[in-house]
């Protein structure tokens, strides 16, 4: 998998529309409604006022895309460490088994 960082930064083209509705920019984002309502509340995009409804620049959009794109690489977990925890799992899941029996028995 690609490092986040490796992503280039994200340029959205849109042929007229300089602010879009709501729902638009959570479809852009691929996000829900929701999110952008509780960013907008949280102060971290800004809308704008066109007529009696509200709507968000597109501009914003890149600029909250760009300022918060991860600049840190994920790395991989260890695979022994991986390895070690699916063992314990598959012990707890055997011990569980043999409680759940022994009561069933009881």
């Amino acid at each position: 998998m690609q490092p986040i960082s490796a992503v280039p930064e994200v340029e959205i083209v849109v042929v007229n529309p300089l602010v879009v509705k709501i729902k638009t920019a959570a479809r852009m984002m691929g996000i829900t409604s929701q999110t952008i309502y509780d960013w907008l509340r949280d102060g971290k995009i800004k809308s704008v006022q066109v007529g009696q409804r509200h709507g968000i620049e597109v501009a914003e959009l890149q600029r909250y895309i760009n300022e918060h794109r991860s600049t840190e690489f994920v790395t991989p977990p260890d695979p022994e460490a991986v390895e070690s925890h699916r063992a314990l799992r598959a012990i707890g899941v055997k011990k569980q088994k043999a409680r759940r029996a022994a009561a069933d028995d009881a």
